[in-house]
């Protein structure tokens, strides 16, 4: 169990919906290391290499500290020092004779917070002035330079939430004289930062810059992961004293009492090294975090950030009535119309630049009513439509005439998709999903589809499915809440993954189809990471969700309230509720570039919102 929720952390922080701080914070906790315990402190990686400029460049690769090495190696002169002892030493050999984790180092950073633990630890005195954390720059300066100063951060000096009140002397205690004659008071701060509050906040963005989202999987490596001991610990200039390390000696096996005293004396006080908790590379994240609308990091050449807060939907128009719930809506890849389908067996084309009805189809024959459709293609004027009673209609709007009809499947129809390789995929009540693959070009001249090439068997009637965009992934969702994942290259079972407890109503992967989302009948909206199938998200709400849309940027459901729910998915809450339709909101359709949204439900109409955003 606590290596399946590592694993969903992980694939969090991966994709962006968990900060830099908060994961290290949760990998602090699995190495049992908790700030009520200074034995064992939460350990934090310096970040920032400049504490002697006026102004701090994130944007440069010079302002930060080299992640893939120990503090211990960053100085190469030092660290040559450091082999040659060590190739000189008896077994068992050690690098650092210090530790990077203290009581000692950890009230050296919080001496001005917790006085009482600093007397405590040093028999009722503070350390010499000229010892103590006096500077930042100092304290790096030494890191770089010391032979035995080798000492990470604490997860204060990124805590926003404590503003840095460690830096301060607020109690006005009297830590004595310096040599030079001053006294020691609040810690000196780089040019940099104007208050301890932004220089907290300005680590805290160097901690979640792209730099470091980029490298710290290495960091972990040495910390939390498989280059902490062993051969990778040798090849990665990362060894210290054997005593530091869990395991290297049983102390119950140790008769002598003094020798087991001064055994855990020296375990307790000169630092240990964390628990392992991976064994393998730390896997490097994919984005860095989430920030407005840059959702997973989905379109990374986003010149502008978007504030959810200014996000608004308004109407644009309101088109015809169906005279039966309207079951699917359609905006043509080049924005100009909007398709719409109804149990009323009616297909409504309107021209979005007019706002005006264009076409108001009638399928003769046809007293069925109609699940879903599809736009194959922006240089045709050909829907597809899936029927209730089984059949697949090709339905030419500008010859007004139907170019096909054929029965695709024994029972209701209740989804359909897309490849733009000339694949078709249906789904029904019948259990099973077809794949079909279309003629080529011309798109305008889609004729009987007979050639079925593959059929996906199920155990429940299937209500949803998605193609990924690679054309490489499809998932399908059934009536009792499972959802599969099928390769759709050659057509072959992946996995089933965690679902619902109730019918999968929609199904979307995101654009770079490391995501899958979902919402159903059980009033629950899921986002899951498409290769492993592990649920990185889960929000319920108090009414069936039917539908749902992104664009890359955002996402958009919609419930059987009428509804339409937008999600920020960096923080994982529910951002703005906006009303809808007076029934349920069926199923939305969200233009290429998102600036419109088109929605259906069971009130009859269909709506055309616009977005915009103010910056």
């Amino acid at each position: 169990m606590e290596k399946h929720e590592r694993c969903i952390m992980t694939l969090k922080w991966q994709n962006g919906a968990l900060s830099n701080y908060d994961y290290l914070l949760y990998l602090n906790s699995l190495a049992d290391r908790t700030v009520n315990d200074l034995t064992q402190y939460p350990v934090f990686p310096w970040v920032v290499a400049d504490y002697t400029s006026s102004t701090l460049d994130l944007s440069n690769s010079n302002t930060f500290r080299d992640l893939t090495k120990p503090i211990g190696a960053l100085n190469p002169e030092r660290l040559l020092k450091l082999q040659d002892r060590y190739n000189e030493m008896n077994e068992p050999k050690f690098l650092y004779g210090s530790h990077y984790s203290t009581p000692g180092f950890v009230l050296f950073y919080l001496v001005r917070k917790y006085p009482q633990y600093m007397l405590c630890l040093q028999n009722g005195r503070f350390d010499h002035p000229d010892r103590m954390f006096n500077s930042i720059s100092d304290a790096w300066r030494n890191v770089l330079n010391n032979m035995s100063d080798f000492k990470e951060l604490v997860p204060e000096f990124y805590d926003t939430d404590q503003s840095g009140d460690f830096l301060s002397n607020k109690f006005a205690i009297d830590f004595g004289i310096r040599h030079d004659g001053r006294k020691v008071g609040d810690v000196e701060l780089p040019q940099w930062a104007s208050s301890p509050v932004d220089f907290i906040s300005k680590l805290r963005q160097a901690l979640e810059s792209d730099y470091v989202s980029n490298n710290l999987h290495h960091w972990i490596d040495l910390i939390f992961g498989y280059k902490q001991n062993g051969t990778e610990a040798i090849k990665a200039n990362n060894v210290f004293y054997y005593l530091c390390y869990e395991g290297a000696v049983d102390l119950n096996n140790v008769r002598d009492w003094n020798q087991r005293h001064a055994l855990e004396v020296q375990i307790m006080e000169f630092g240990q090294i964390p628990k392992q908790i991976f064994e393998k590379p730390h896997p490097p994240k994919t984005c860095s975090l989430i920030k407005d609308f840059q959702q997973f990091g989905l379109l990374p050449n986003i010149e502008q950030y978007w504030n959810w807060n200014n996000l608004s939907i308004l109407k644009l128009f309101t088109t015809t009535i169906h005279r039966d719930t309207a079951t699917s809506v359609k905006i043509s890849e080049d924005m100009q119309t909007v398709w719409s389908v109804g149990h009323d067996a009616m297909l409504k084309v309107h021209c979005i630049s007019t706002q005006k009805q264009i076409r108001n189809v009638v399928v003769q024959g046809f007293p069925v009513k109609f699940n879903d459709i599809i736009l194959p293609s922006i240089y045709t004027s050909t829907a597809l439509i899936a029927t209730m009673h089984g059949s697949l209609i090709v339905y030419d709007i500008d010859c007004c005439r139907i170019t096909d009809d054929f029965r695709a499947h024994e029972d209701s129809i209740s989804c359909l998709a897309w490849s733009k390789n000339g694949f078709l995929i249906t789904g029904s009540s019948d259990c099973t999903v077809r794949i079909w693959k279309t003629p080529q070009a011309p798109w305008t001249k889609i004729e009987l589809i007979t050639s079925l090439k593959a059929e996906l068997e199920h155990e429940n009637k299937v209500t949803s499915l998605a193609l990924s965009a690679d054309n490489k992934l499809l998932a399908t969702g059934t009536d009792v809440g499972e959802i599969f994942l099928w390769s759709f290259l050659d057509y072959s079972f992946i996995q089933q993954i965690p679902g619902h407890s109730d019918s999968v109503n929609k199904l979307s992967f995101s654009r770079d189809c490391s995501k899958l989302l979902s919402c159903s009948d059980d009033c629950c909206f899921k986002v899951f990471d498409s290769n492993s199938g592990l649920e990185l998200y889960t929000n319920t709400l108090q009414c069936s969700l039917k539908t749902l849309a992104w664009d890359g940027y955002h996402v958009f459901v919609g419930g059987e309230d009428g509804n339409m729910y937008l999600w920020d998915l960096e923080k994982f809450e529910l951002i703005k509720k906006v009303p809808t339709h007076s029934g349920g909101l069926l199923n939305m359709d969200v233009s290429n570039d998102g600036s419109m949204i088109a929605t259906t439900g069971k009130d009859r109409y269909v709506y055309v919102w616009k977005t915009s955003f103010d910056t």
